[in-house]
C-alpha cells in the first residue's frame, strides 16, 4: 500500500523462498527474472528492514543492473549499484553494512549518479588502493615486518585522492566471494555467463531486459497518479525509456488508412452510431473495408532478439490499428505460421539462411486465404 508500483513490479516476478541465497537477491533464470529470499535471513530483519531489502532487489530489476554487467568487473559492479539502488531506497532502514554513498564519503559521488558513472569513480579508486597495497606489500618485504607504518596489513591512504574511501574499498575486499555485498544483498545470480560470452546466456539476457520493460510498463499503468508522482525521478525515467522502447515506429493507422483507400473487399456491416437513411432509425449501416495482412517475419541467422522485438512491435501496432495479422515466419524456408492475437510467441524457429521466395511460395499455396497485402 506504501509502494504500490514497486508492489506491482514484484507481482510480476517468480518468487523463491528457500536457502537458494543466504540472504535476498533477484537471479537471471533462463529468460525470466527471479526474486529469492532467505526465510531464516528474513526473520532477523525488522518490517521495515524487510521493506527496504525487498525495493532494493526491485529497483536493481527497475534500473536492469542484473543485465547490464556485461564487460565490467563483478565486485565493483556490485558495489556501485547497490550505492544507486540504497540512494534511491527512501526512508525504509537498510539493514546493518548496507554499502551507500556515505560509504564512500570523499568520492565525489554525485546525487543522481548512475552505476555506470560510480563504477567508474571506484575503478579509479581500485587503481590506486592497488598501487598502494602493492607498495606497502614491497616495504613490509624489504623490512622483514608483516606490514606497513606499524600497523601490519593496514596500508596508508592518506596520499590517495580519497582516502577515507579508498580505506573502505580495501575494507570491503573480499565481500565477492559470496556474491553479497553489505550483507543483505546477494549478486551472485546475475548474468556471470552472460558476462563470460556464452552465446545463449546473450540471448537469455537480451530476452530478459524486453520482459523487464514490459513489467514496468504494465506496473506503471496499474499506479495511480499520485504513487506514480512519488516515485524517484530515476524510476520515472527507466518506465518511460521502456514505454519508447515498446512503441512502434510507424504509424500504422495512417498507412493503412491510406492503403484501405484502394482495398477492393468490403462489406456492409450495421451501427449504432449511425441513422439509417432509408429508414431513419437505427442501427444504420456503414462500408467496412477487410484487412487480412500477411507480415513475414525473417528469423535467419544475422536477426538476433532486439531485431526479433522490434519486428513485434510494429506487427502489434498493424494489430492495434485494426487489421487481422498472419505471420510467417521465415528464413530459408517458412517454418511456422500462424493468426497474431496480441501476445509475441515465447520461441519461433529460424537461425538458417535468408530467402525470400518461400514466403510468396507460401502465399501462392494458401491463395484461398485471399491476403490484402504482405509486409
Amino acid at each position: 500500500m506504501a509502494e504500490p508500483f514497486f508492489a506491482h513490479v514484484v507481482q510480476g516476478l517468480a518468487r523463491r523462498i528457500d536457502d537458494s541465497t543466504p540472504t535476498a537477491g533477484v537471479a537471471l533464470v533462463g529468460t525470466g527474472i527471479q526474486l529469492w529470499v532467505n526465510p531464516a535471513f528474513f526473520a532477523t530483519l525488522k518490517k521495515d528492514e524487510r521493506v527496504a531489502v525487498i525495493k532494493h532487489e526491485i529497483l536493481h530489476v527497475i534500473l536492469k543492473h542484473l543485465v547490464r554487467a556485461e564487460g565490467k568487473g563483478r565486485r565493483l559492479w556490485n558495489l556501485a549499484c547497490d550505492v544507486v539502488v540504497n540512494d534511491l531506497v527512501g526512508r525504509w532502514p537498510l539493514p546493518a553494512g548496507a554499502v551507500t554513498r556515505g560509504t564512500f564519503p570523499d568520492l565525489g559521488i554525485p546525487d543522481d549518479a548512475t552505476a555506470d558513472q560510480v563504477y567508474k569513480l571506484l575503478g579509479g579508486l581500485q587503481r590506486e588502493v592497488d598501487s598502494v597495497v602493492a607498495t606497502a606489500e614491497e616495504s613490509a618485504d624489504d623490512a622483514g615486518q608483516p606490514g606497513a607504518q606499524g600497523q601490519p596489513g593496514t596500508p596508508d591512504f592518506s596520499g590517495t585522492s580519497a582516502p577515507r574511501s579508498a580505506r573502505a574499498l580495501h575494507g570491503l575486499n573480499g565481500t565477492e566471494e559470496a556474491g553479497a555485498i553489505g550483507g543483505h544483498s546477494d549478486h551472485g545470480a546475475w548474468n556471470a555467463a552472460g558476462n563470460a560470452g556464452l552465446a545463449g546466456e546473450a540471448a537469455n539476457v537480451l530476452a530478459a531486459d524486453a520482459a523487464i520493460d514490459g513489467m514496468l510498463v504494465r506496473a506503471a499503468d496499474r499506479t495511480s497518479a499520485q504513487g506514480w508522482g512519488s516515485l524517484p525521478g530515476r524510476v520515472r525515467a527507466a518506465v518511460d525509456a521502456a514505454r519508447q522502447r515498446g512503441k512502434p515506429k510507424v504509424d500504422w493507422k495512417r498507412t493503412l488508412r491510406l492503403f484501405a483507400a484502394g482495398a477492393g473487399r468490403t462489406k456492409v456491416v450495421g451501427t449504432q452510431r449511425r441513422e439509417s437513411t432509408r429508414y431513419n432509425t437505427f442501427p444504420g449501416t456503414k462500408i467496412k473495408r477487410l484487412h487480412q495482412l500477411l507480415v513475414a517475419v525473417d528469423t535467419s541467422g544475422s536477426i538476433g532478439q532486439p531485431q526479433l522485438d522490434a519486428f513485434f512491435d510494429e506487427i502489434h501496432g498493424i494489430f492495434r490499428s485494426g487489421a487481422k495479422v498472419r505471420v510467417v515466419v521465415c528464413d530459408a524456408a517458412v517454418h511456422e505460421d500462424f493468426d497474431y492475437k496480441g501476445r509475441q510467441p515465447i520461441q519461433i524457429g529460424g537461425g538458417g539462411g535468408t530467402s525470400f521466395e518461400p514466403v510468396f511460395r507460401w502465399m501462392h499455396a494458401q491463395r484461398r486465404l485471399r491476403f490484402d497485402a504482405c509486409i
